[in-house]
This record gives C-alpha cells, sequence and structure tokens, in this order.
C-alpha cells in the first residue's frame, strides 16, 4: 500500500508533513507541542523544534484553516516566535508569527532539503518584537506578586499555584469562574487538586502571605495579554518555557531581594545589571546538547539512574536530562535528580522547575528530586551514573581564604599554582562517577591548558577518558564573562580506553549552528567537527583547536625553530598597586615643579604604546637609582617632592598603606629591580595584536602595563671578526617588524588566549613557548630577508606602522619555512 508519507518522499524527496522530518534535516531537538494531559484542540501533528534561540519553532501538520491563526496563541504561550503549518489539503505552507495577528501564506512547500534549510535560515534571520513576550508578561504578574508579599519564595510559590490553575482552566479541568471568584492566594492554590499540590511542592505553604487578598493577581493569568491580544496556554508555558521564565525570575530574586515595597512602585523590571552575586546561566540550548550528549554516550542500560548537579542555579540541566531520559528506551524503572546550591532562591527555582517538569513529562518511571542548599564543597556527592554542571568561574585571586582551603583540600595532590574553583568541582565530579558513568560540564576555555591545571588533567586522563571537547570563540554567548567557553564530556573508565574523541568547534555567533551540527546538520562556514585520536592531545593543554590550527602546529613542531623564551627573557612590568596615585598623565607631570619631575620615568605598556611606536602619554613615580630606592625615607620624600605627595600620595595614605607585600607605603608594590637602570629593549603592551610591540631605544621608559623584552645572548657577530650587542644591531628593528606582523598573530593564536576586543595575552607564560626564529642566525633566515625586516621596523619606530604593515607581511612569511600553513 502506498502511504501519503511515500508519496510526500516521492514528490519531494523528503516528507514536509512530519515535524521528526524536519527536525532531522535541521538538526533541532524534536519535543511534541502538546503533551499527554492536554491534547491539542484541532487534530494534527505538533512538534516543537529546539534550537534554544532564534532558531526555534513549531511545525504544525493538519488542514484545518483555523490553525494559522490558532497556533498564534500557542506559539506565544511557548515562547518561540514561529509556526510553519503545513497542509496537505492544498499542498501549502503558511508562516504564523505571535507579533504579527495575520499569517503568510499560502507559501510553496519546501520542494528540496535545501529550500527547507533557506526557510529556516529565513526565520532566524527575521526580527521580532522586544515587547509582548510571553515571559516578560509573566515577569509582570510576577512582581504584582511581590508587591502583596515580601518573602522571594513564598511568592515564587504563589506564582506557580496561579500558573497550575490557569493551566487547569486551560486543559478543561476547572471553570475560569472558579479561579476568578478566589480572594486570597491559598484560595486560588486550595483549587488544585491535594495530588496536584504534592506534586507541585505547594501543599505545606505557612500561613501568613498566602492569605493576603490578592486583588487583580488572580485574574492575570486567565486574561488577554493587552498588548498582543493573546491569551495563555500554561500548560505550553510550563512544557517549553519554563526554563526561561524560572530563570529570569531567578535572577530578578537574586538581585532585588526585597521585591517592590511601595504601592505605587513600577512594574517594570529592575535594573539587574549589577548585583551581589554574579548569576551566570546555561543557555537552553547548550544544556540540552549537553544533556543529549551525555545520555546518548552513557548508553542508560541500568534500571536506576543517579544525575547530579552540583551548582544548580534554576535547574536547566536536570529539567533537560528528564526530558532526555522520558524518550530512551523501556527499563529505566526510576530517576533520581540530585542538586546543590548556596542559595536558598536557586534551591526553591530547581525545586519547582522540577515539580513542574514531572508533572508536564509524566514519566513511566518513578523520578525523585533532591535540591540541598548546601555548599558543593561540603556536601556528600552520591555515586552517580551522569554529572552535568557549569561550575562557578572564579579565580584564585578572587576567592576567600576559606574557599581556597576547601579548593585545595578538594585537589589534594592535583594542587598547584593558582587554580580555579572550577578545576575542583571537575575533580571531585570524576570522583563520584560510577563506571562507565559521564560527566558534561562547561568550563572557561583557559582552564583546559593553565599550567595549574596539568596535574588535575592528568590525573583525569588516568581515570577517565575524554569523549567530546567544545569551544565556542570569542565572548558573546555568556555576555557577563571575558574568558571563552568551553565544554567536555568525559566517561570514568570501566575497561578499554575510547578510540576517539569529537570536537565541535563554533565561530561567534555560529554556536547554535554549532550545536545542531551535533544533530546531524549541515555544518556551515566557521563550525568544524570532527574526530581525533585521544592520544593526539597531552596534559599539557585540551584545548580543541581548529584543524588549520593542528597542522600548523604540527608543521612549527617538525620545523625545531627556536622559541621566543629561547631568544628572550620576557619581564613583566611594574605593579604600582595604585596607577591613580603613582601614574600621571602628561598633563599633570607638566604641571609639576622641574625638580619634582626627575623622580618620575616615562611609561611603557597598555596606554602608550600605539601602533609599534612609544608616546609620552603617561608618567610613572619611580625614585629608584641603579642601586635601589633614591629617597632614603618618608621625610625626605616630603622634602624633595612636595607637590606630588601633597597633590597625589597623601591624600591616598590609607589605602596604599593596605596594600600586601608593600615596604615602604610611598612606593609602588612591584617596581621590578631590573628596571633600575635605564637600557634599551623591545616591550609590549599586556594585551595586543599586531602594532602592539615597541622599541624603547635609549631605554627611557619604565614598562608598566606590559612586558619588556631583553636578548639573551651577550654578543652578536656582525661581522668574521667584530661583535656587538644586540642593541647595537639592526636586530631589534627587524624583531619589532616580526613580531607586529600578522604572521606572528597567526602563530601566536595557538598558543595565548585573544580577551574581548581581539587582542591576546601577551604574558611570558604564553610567548615563551611561541616559535619564532634566530634572525642572528643567516643561516635560519637570509641577512636579506632580516634587512628589509629591520628596515620595516625602522618604519614602525618612526610612526609609520600603517603605511608599511601590507610590506611588513609580505616579508614575514619568507622568515618561517617554506609550505608553512600562515
Amino acid at each position: 500500500m502506498v502511504t501519503p508519507e511515500f508519496q510526500m518522499r516521492q514528490r519531494f524527496g523528503w516528507d514536509p508533513f512530519s515535524p521528526e522530518a524536519w527536525a532531522e534535516l535541521l538538526g533541532l531537538a524534536h519535543v511534541e507541542l502538546f503533551g499527554g494531559a492536554s491534547p491539542p484542540p484541532i487534530p494534527g501533528k505538533y512538534g516543537m523544534l529546539l534550537d534554544g534561540t532564534r532558531g526555534s519553532f513549531v511545525v504544525a501538520t493538519a488542514d484545518d484553516p483555523k490553525l494559522p491563526r490558532q497556533a498564534i496563541e500557542w506559539i506565544w504561550s511557548a515562547n518561540v516566535r514561529h509556526a510553519v503549518i503545513v497542509q496537505r489539503a492544498d499542498s501549502h505552507l503558511y508562516v504564523s508569527r505571535w507579533d504579527t495577528r495575520e499569517p503568510r501564506g499560502p507559501l510553496p512547500i519546501p520542494a528540496t532539503s535545501k529550500d527547507a534549510e533557506r526557510l529556516f535560515e529565513k526565520l532566524q534571520s527575521e526580527d521580532t518584537s522586544h515587547r509582548g513576550g510571553v515571559v516578560s508578561w509573566v515577569m509582570q504578574g510576577f512582581r504584582q506578586i511581590r508587591r502583596i508579599m515580601e518573602d522571594p519564595i513564598l511568592s515564587l510559590l504563589a506564582l506557580n499555584g496561579l500558573l497550575l490553575v490557569a493551566r487547569n482552566v486551560v486543559i478543561g479541568e476547572l471553570e475560569d469562574d472558579r479561579l476568578r471568584a478566589a480572594n486570597t492566594f491559598r484560595d486560588a492554590i486550595n483549587l488544585l487538586s491535594p495530588g496536584l499540590r504534592t506534586a507541585a511542592g505547594l501543599d505545606h505553604i505557612p500561613p501568613g502571605p498566602m492569605d493576603q487578598h490578592m486583588a487583580s493577581v488572580g485574574t492575570y493569568f486567565l486574561d488577554p495579554d493587552p498588548f498582543t491580544g493573546n491569551c495563555l496556554r500554561a500548560d505550553l508555558l510550563f512544557r517549553h518555557a519554563a526554563s526561561d521564565l524560572y530563570q529570569e525570575a531567578h535572577l530578578e530574586l537574586e538581585r532585588d531581594p526585597q521585591g517592590y515595597l511601595f504601592p505605587f512602585e513600577s512594574l517594570q523590571a529592575p535594573d539587574i545589571r549589577t548585583g551581589p552575586r554574579d548569576v551566570r546561566y546555561t543557555p537552553t540550548n547548550l544544556a540540552r546538547a549537553l544533556a543529549e550528549q551525555a545520555v546518548r554516550r552513557h548508553g542508560v542500560i541500568s534500571d536506576e539512574i543517579v544525575v547530579l548537579d552540583p551548582a544548580c542555579g534554576s535547574g536547566i540541566f536536570l529539567q533537560e536530562v528528564a526530558r532526555e531520559l522520558t524518550t530512551t528506551p523501556a527499563g529505566l524503572r526510576r530517576l533520581q535528580l540530585v542538586g546543590f546550591d548556596i542559595s536558598p532562591i536557586a534551591k526553591s527555582i530547581t525545586e519547582s522547575c522540577l515539580h513542574l517538569a514531572k508533572i508536564d513529562l509524566a514519566p513511566s518511571f518513578l523520578m525523585d528530586c533532591t535540591i540541598d542548599q548546601v555548599d558543593a564543597f561540603d556536601a556528600q556527592w552520591p555515586e552517580c551514573d551522569l554529572i552535568l554542571m557549569n561550575p562557578p568561574f572564579r579565580t584564585w585571586r578572587g576567592m576567600e581564604d576559606g574557599e581556597r582551603e576547601k579548593v585545595k583540600g578538594c585537589l589534594g595532590d592535583n594542587f598547584f599554582g593558582r587554580p580555579d574553583v572550577a578545576q575542583a568541582f571537575l575533580w571531585k565530579g570524576v570522583r563520584s562517577l560510577k563506571p562507565s558513568g559521564c560527566l558534561a560540564a562547561v568550563l572557561p576555555a583557559a582552564l583546559l591548558d593553565s599550567q595549574s591545571g596539568q596535574l588535575l588533567r592528568k590525573a583525569i586522563s588516568e581515570q577517565a577518558d575524554l569523549l567530546f571537547l567544545g569551544r565556542f570563540e570569542g565572548f558573546s554567548y555568556f555576555s557577563s564573562s571575558l574568558v571563552e567557553t568551553s565544554f567536555v564530556i568525559l566517561q570514568r573508565r570501566a575497561e578499554h580506553a575510547s578510540p576517539t574523541l569529537d570536537v565541535l568547534i563554533a565561530g561567534e555567533g555560529l554556536e547554535d549552528a554549532g550545536l545542531r551540527s551535533l544533530r546531524g546538520a549541515p555544518t556551515p562556514v566557521g563550525v568544524e567537527l570532527f574526530q581525533m585520536r585521544p592520544s593526539d592531545l597531552s596534559v599539557s593543554s585540551w584545548i580543541p583547536r581548529r584543524r588549520a590550527d593542528l597542522a600548523l602546529l604540527q608543521s612549527l613542531d617538525e620545523a625545531k625553530l627556536t622559541s621566543c623564551g629561547d631568544l628572550f627573557t620576557i619581564h613583566q612590568g611594574v605593579r604600582t598597586g595604585s596607577n591613580e596615585a603613582f601614574v600621571l598623565t602628561l598633563d599633570e607631570w607638566s604641571k609639576l615643579p622641574t625638580k619634582e619631575r626627575s623622580y618620575f620615568r616615562k611609561a611603557a605598556g597598555q596606554g602608550t604604546i600605539r601602533d609599534g611606536h612609544l608616546t609620552e602619554g603617561e608618567f610613572v613615580f619611580y625614585p629608584y637609582a641603579p642601586g635601589g630606592p633614591a629617597l632614603k625615607d618618608e621625610d625626605e620624600l616630603r622634602r624633595r617632592v612636595r607637590c606630588y605627595f601633597e597633590g597625589w600620595l597623601e591624600p591616598r595614605k590609607q589605602a596604599l598603606e593596605k596594600r600586601a607585600k608593600v615596604r615602604e607605603w610611598w612606593l609602588p608594590t612591584w617596581p621590578r629591580g631590573w628596571q633600575y637602570e635605564q637600557s634599551p629593549k623591545l616591550v609590549s603592551t599586556y594585551f595586543g595584536k599586531p602594532g602592539s610591540f615597541a622599541y624603547d631605544e635609549q631605554g627611557d621608559y619604565v614598562v608598566l602595563q606590559g612586558f619588556a623584552w631583553f636578548w639573551k645572548k651577550t654578543l652578536i657577530m656582525v661581522t668574521d671578526q667584530e661583535k656587538r650587542t644586540f642593541d647595537e644591531t639592526l636586530y631589534p628593528f627587524a624583531y619589532l617588524a616580526l613580531l607586529n606582523s600578522d604572521v606572528f598573530e597567526r602563530i601566536l593564536s595557538c598558543f595565548s588566549w585573544r580577551m574581548q576586543g581581539g587582542q591576546f595575552n601577551l604574558e611570558a607564560k604564553f610567548l615563551a613557548a611561541v616559535p619564532l626564529p634566530d634572525l642572528t642566525d643567516d643561516v635560519v633566515v637570509s641577512r636579506s630577508v632580516t634587512g628589509r625586516l629591520a628596515a620595516l621596523g625602522r618604519s614602525i619606530h618612526a610612526g609609520r606602522f600603517h603605511d608599511v604593515r601590507d610590506k611588513i607581511n609580505r616579508v614575514a612569511v619568507n622568515v618561517y619555512p617554506a609550505g608553512m600553513i600562515l
């Protein structure tokens, strides 16, 4: 028998009437739009295709002409912009948007998979209204609740109860006039069945705030949104938008725990850009993708599964893994979800989300949820089948002493240097996995090759296999983060090591496309998904690198070149401990008495190196002679630099005295003794790109926010009979050109980290290993090439960087071996 689906495949090459086919084609996660408790009002197929952000949409196939308009209310409630309605009767397609009452169409059904991809790209590129979204509309209702009750957790429970009652109205289990007749929050919540109140965590609400009159709040979730005219389908909100809604509520409660205290206060969102706690949420699409990957790689062959998120926040990982496991083959009898967080609000939010997820998913297995308000380092972690986490990103410098001790104790023999909190979470997670258990973690990419993590990576490699490494280039994915995002999946080794390692790298703005490629979607330019051998990674670095970078690194390794660290000693500049006290602008310095100016030196660094040229824009107080401080005590300081003392130092004395490891309060914290004597040197900024290296030919400058490069060899043979110092030759200018070239930056990109703004970290720990040819060796680099570089370097030194930049790159290519990928 020839089925309609067969006919569609014959005609179109794929089945456009199947939401699952759309999902498979585009690499999207497929979830039924309606749950078992709320069948669709119009018979048909309805699938939510999840990309997590701009690319999520609904595919609906039914022949009812009312569907394109009715779907608008559904997609608004589900928090997606579009519904694609495919009708068999006329073989046409309609596109509905929640912020536009009239659907577009009829449009031709995509005849090929390429046509479907083009439609998807168009849906993603369309702008939508920033007003009227369901999450912002519900949040306004939540703020009304908070104006009535001060307790943030009780206000959250009240929101849950009112939304559940609205859900029961939608699915026909309750008449809306009963909610409209309720006077208090307790009256409204008591409209729910005892079983539902228990399942939602609402059966132990204390008296007091819940017995207050709720005014018009009770009807808020039944009445249309005045901006869009849409009425809420709370069942779709719970099923598809709960994570977005409760993360928004979590952020607001964390930043504004006191709520709205005045009756005339605005119902608009508070300014939550700053606050007492930096809450970094995991985007839903990343949590979903990692849950999918972790569950698939684990295999889920047990009848009981234990899942832990030790920094659960809003519970997004636990929600997504629960959703994923409901689609696994039969055999799972019990799912135990465990979460830790130090915030009582996070605990309440996660419990709420999981209660609602349990109601919506109606799993065939027993689903237990245990969320504890506890410091993860103090908690007893269970033996886990799956661990999913986005642990805190906090540097050693940002920790309190007590937290440092916990991190040190957790890492044990793997403690080295200045580790991040996230490294301790990772190690505790590995030790808590059962054999064959999987761990998925979001991490700062820099942790994957930090020196402080080398012992830890070695210890993990001895106990677990890396299965998946991912990296999102750039800084837009987590808006508050100053580092690139990476993620790992590893498996506690049971028997044999895994033979392959999957690697995903996505350029900035292509993160969603990268995650879709994991589900089989075409891999666009800027995204790479490939396999490599785990043995190709060393414990010195687990950084996922693009294939071109791997090829370049191999070529560089085979060339056996010298490195920056072989040729130069790289010193970090002065740390003053207070630039406000010790660093003056040119104008401020010029106004000091002439005799006082001699105690200052020109500053080289982030503020004064421009396009390879040093400018006299800043002066640092540097009262040192070759033997040490030129001022013996505070009395002499007052006499010799009275104006500077009274204008800059004395007003800041109290703060300057509090600096750690300071011998004299009126001196910079770390003056760097190698700068006491003036000497020529190459200098760089702390973070830079081409144009960030300069040459201090006279040695007049003190390196401040940056680095100084000194040639390691003593003398250079310039003729068969003559030797000279490095600074007496053309080589400083040749290196000046080379270090400011795009060629050197390309190689540098394989060793250092690109910061926000596109600049690289130029610390010695990164630069020391960067291959750099010895230009003084004529066998390595010809004298003619070196001479051309030196001439270009002199042009840079004279302030003509942009005039010669293209020439620099053409010459710099010849410094490295021919055929190398640059």
